[in-house]
């Protein structure tokens, strides 16, 4: 399985790099490369239009389809492209392109994000939600794999496919030198993604040099020794956190929770194949699945009680559904083209923004934001 998210991803790169050869920068939109912060580290869519409406959007950068509205269909306060409809929405680029975005989180003033290409160090960086210079906050040459923030640091997994080894590491939000916090010992071992609390970081880990095949396992934020939570006989990849418990998904396709802390993990449902993203809200647990291979046809959205239940099927037949997040009345997901919202609800999902290979998505009160090849994007109101 290791192999096959590999592949997706470097399918993925691909496709976006055929795109910018064919179609070319587009003009105006933000800032594009971004300046160091700090010392560098060593190293489909729904057939619903736009959330109801028909028409498209270029973004920023001047890709996309359709026509936008004028500012002013947004208020007059719109400093992107407007999205027309009866709740018009504003589509900003924060920052253009960066050579394949992929992972994004947000705090309440600033977007953090990485950046992938075979070609080059990978890199995380960050851009002012309210818009600015992006900065590159680290760069590294073992492939970044997630992104967590909190307590005003920025925390990643790295794996390097040549040493076989895998670390964490983190850098302050404000600018710095990275500091790796755990280093494995050679593998192949790989770290795959992080989550973070007020006191610990939490990590999922694949072993294949012996032992347990996935662990779950916590650092604590104020130093000290890295506790296994976890021991599993595949794979573990997904991560999430709600107050109390731990979530997260395996190669074998289940999903499980456990408390924080420790304890017996239970199994909340199990997938065809593996989940790639979960999210966790006060009542449910969210994920996606796929089948094997950029385009597929048949990605679902599923949400499962907590401590629980029978799951249910949100939306099916989404194409390449990649990314996920949750707030209090939606959950949102990427596909091959487009950024998707559905009411926790239930009902028909509708296309929020049209996008070219978006992958990771995040919110927060009034916002969507998510990687693309036209950059990091944010649509306001969500």
């Amino acid at each position: 399985m290791r192999v096959e998210k590999a592949s997706i991803r470097q399918a993925v790169s691909w496709a976006i790099l055929a795109a910018v050869a064919l179609t070319g920068c587009g003009s105006g939109g933000p800032a594009g490369v971004g300046h160091d912060a700090g010392a560098a580290g060593a190293g489909g869519a729904s057939d619903a239009g736009l959330d109801g409406d028909s028409g498209g959007l270029a973004g920023s950068g001047g890709h996309g389809s359709g026509d936008a509205g004028s500012a002013s269909d947004c208020g007059g306060g719109c400093a992107g492209k407007c999205l027309p409809g009866p709740l018009p929405r504003c589509l900003v680029t924060l920052a253009m392109y960066q050579n394949l975005p992929d992972r994004i989180v947000v705090d309440s003033t600033t977007a953090y994000f990485t950046v992938h290409n075979s070609n080059f160090p990978d890199r995380v960086m960050k851009v002012p939600l309210a818009g600015g210079e992006p900065v590159i906050l680290a760069s590294r040459k073992p492939d970044i794999k997630g992104l967590a923030v909190g307590g005003g640091s920025v925390y990643w997994p790295e794996s390097n496919a040549s040493s076989l080894t895998a670390a964490l590491a983190k850098v302050p939000g404000n600018g710095g030198s990275p500091v790796v916090l755990e280093s494995s010992s050679p593998g192949p071992i790989w770290f795959w993604n992080v989550a973070v609390d007020s006191t610990h970081l939490y990590w999922t880990e694949s072993n294949d040099s012996g032992g347990p095949v996935g662990t779950v396992s916590e650092l604590p934020l104020a130093g000290g020794s890295p506790v296994t939570l976890a021991a599993e006989t595949s794979g573990t990849f997904a991560i999430a956190l709600d107050a109390s418990r731990i979530y997260w998904s395996e190669n074998d396709g289940d999903v499980l929770e456990m408390p924080i802390g420790g304890g017996s993990p239970d199994v909340l449902a199990s997938a065809p194949t593996v989940p790639r993203e979960i999210a966790v809200n006060a009542t449910d647990v969210y994920f996606i699945t796929t089948d094997t291979g950029v385009g597929a046809p048949n990605g679902t959205v599923v949400k499962v009680p907590i401590g629980g239940g029978t799951p249910t099927t949100l939306a099916s037949g989404q194409r390449s559904v990649f990314g996920l997040a949750v707030d209090d009345t939606s959950i949102y997901w990427t596909t091959e083209s487009a950024v998707m919202k559905l009411p926790l609800s239930g009902g028909t999902p509708v296309t929020l923004a049209p996008a070219t290979h978006p992958l990771h998505v995040a919110v927060d009160a009034t916002s969507v934001y998510w990687t693309a090849y036209e950059g990091i994007m944010k649509l306001t109101p969500k």
